[in-house]
């Protein structure tokens, strides 16, 4: 399995105008976010064929990148994974029992150890020792609404737009 723990939603979960907002924050030059794009959606094709879920913070969620209707699209595309068995698990805002200081992937494979994808904003690292990671995922399984919860929270979101 594979899990993402993300202050944003994760871009494997975004849709285009979600992406290209962030990106234009972020400032990628305008002459490589359709590349950079193009890169993500590529990578989106594996979620049909791995065990994914998505931890990802209420505030994460409450911040309306490329504004109010960029932001229903995008929280009706989260449901719509969910409809999908893929993982979208939100992580209550108020919880004080995990700091999540950067993005990272937790990858279980056959007949290896997890090895954890980290990212940071000047690169990204591979951590072979996951066992500080193994035991935050066991924090974000405990503390983050349950699937059910988790719908009703985006819903919710969306009602009020």
């Amino acid at each position: 399995p594979t899990r993402r723990s993300s202050d944003l939603v994760p871009g494997l979960l975004q849709i285009y105008e979600t992406a290209v907002a962030i990106m234009v924050a972020d400032r990628v030059p305008p002459e490589d976010i359709e590349r950079r794009w193009m890169a993500r959606l590529r990578r989106q094709q594996i979620l049909t064929k791995v065990d994914y879920t998505a931890y990802i913070t209420e505030t994460a969620l409450r911040t309306p990148w490329g504004g109010p209707d960029v932001f229903s699209k995008q929280l009706a595309h989260l449901l719509r994974c969910q409809e999908m068995a893929i993982g979208v698990c939100i992580i209550p805002s108020r919880q004080t029992e995990i700091v999540l200081l950067h993005t990272w992937h937790w990858m279980r494979y056959p007949h290896t150890p997890p090895v954890v994808h980290v990212e940071l904003s000047s690169g990204a690292v591979y951590i072979h020792e996951a066992d500080r990671y193994t035991t935050m995922l066991s924090q974000l399984d405990r503390i983050a609404l349950p699937k059910d919860g988790s719908r009703k929270l985006i819903s919710d979101l969306m009602e009020r737009l």
